[in-house]
């Protein structure tokens, strides 16, 4: 073979790897081998899964009719959020996350919004409707969170509607996205729920 036939097969054979373990690679999952839990609790009307160590915070907006809407939601995460913050940061809209839930943080969302934000909630999923999305947003960058990314989608059942975010710090793992994932893909709406208020 001569000197260019031999160049030229090295350049090939540099190229098919590259093509094949570099980033024109599809990126492989990476492994992820957790115990998982179930999510139950009766002041929300849906079920999901949290890897075993997650934190899990709900917490719901005090009755008010000088509101637009109630909020009912849930924090599953690697950080705990703290149902003291009041006005805490968010995706894309409180500031502070890094320095509250550290820059590493990977936080899963679930929120519902209903109204009148003084009465129980009338919750009316469709029973022979799949649960499925609804809408996807994609992917964005937060504007108060430099360095954060959350991606926020719809899932519904009929008429019946959450919206379920991810977000997550710049410094998260991608084993922690990979869980984040799978943990969006989780809520599961509960047909016969009554809203704990009404009883009371």
């Amino acid at each position: 073979m001569s000197r260019l036939g031999a160049f030229a097969g090295v350049v090939f054979a540099s190229l098919i790897s590259c093509t094949i373990g570099g980033v024109d690679s599809p990126s492989a999952t990476p492994s992820v081998d957790v115990a998982w839990r179930a999510v139950a609790e009766e002041a929300i009307p849906w079920t999901l899964e949290a890897p075993e160590g997650w934190f899990v915070t709900t917490e719901r907006s005090a009755p008010n009719p000088n509101l637009r809407v109630g909020v009912l939601q849930a924090w599953i995460g690697t950080a705990k959020y703290r149902k003291s913050w009041r006005l805490g940061p968010g995706p894309n809209s409180g500031a502070g996350a890094s320095a509250k839930l550290g820059p590493d943080a990977v936080m899963v969302h679930v929120q519902l919004l209903y109204g009148p934000p003084d009465c129980p909630i009338r919750w009316v999923p469709d029973a022979g409707t799949e649960l499925g999305l609804r809408r996807d947003w994609g992917s964005h960058a937060d504007a108060q969170n430099p360095g954060w990314t959350f991606h926020e989608r719809h899932l519904c059942q009929g008429p019946q509607c959450v919206s379920v975010l991810t977000w997550h710090g710049p410094n998260a793992s991608e084993s922690d996205l990979v869980l984040a994932d799978r943990v969006a893909d989780s809520p599961d709406f509960l047909e016969r729920w009554v809203d704990p208020r009404s009883r009371v």
